[in-house]
C-alpha cells in the first residue's frame, strides 16, 4: 500500500505561539524546496517559523512532519 504524501500534508494543523492546534491563520504549514533540501515549516503571515522538518525529498520532509504532529496529539 503506497503512501499518498499530499493527504498526509493536508492533514497538518494550524498551530498558535502556545504550540496549540488552531482551525486558521497563526502558524500554517508550508513546503518548500530551499538549499538543496526538502522542507515542511509552519510559517505566519510574516514568515517567522515555529517548527521545521527538512530532508532529501518532499515526501520524507512530509512524513516527518506528519510523524511529530501525531506524536504531540496534533493529528488523531
Amino acid at each position: 500500500m503506497s503512501v499518498n504524501y499530499l493527504d498526509l500534508f493536508k492533514q497538518l494543523p494550524h498551530l498558535d505561539d502556545g504550540m496549540e492546534v488552531v482551525d486558521d491563520w497563526a502558524y500554517t504549514p508550508t513546503l518548500c524546496h530551499f538549499d538543496g533540501r526538502w522542507a515542511v515549516n509552519w510559517l505566519d503571515e510574516d514568515a517567522f517559523s515555529c517548527q521545521l522538518f527538512s530532508a532529501k525529498t518532499p515526501e520524507e520532509a512530509i512524513q516527518k512532519a506528519y510523524d511529530w504532529c501525531k506524536s504531540k496529539d496534533f493529528i488523531k
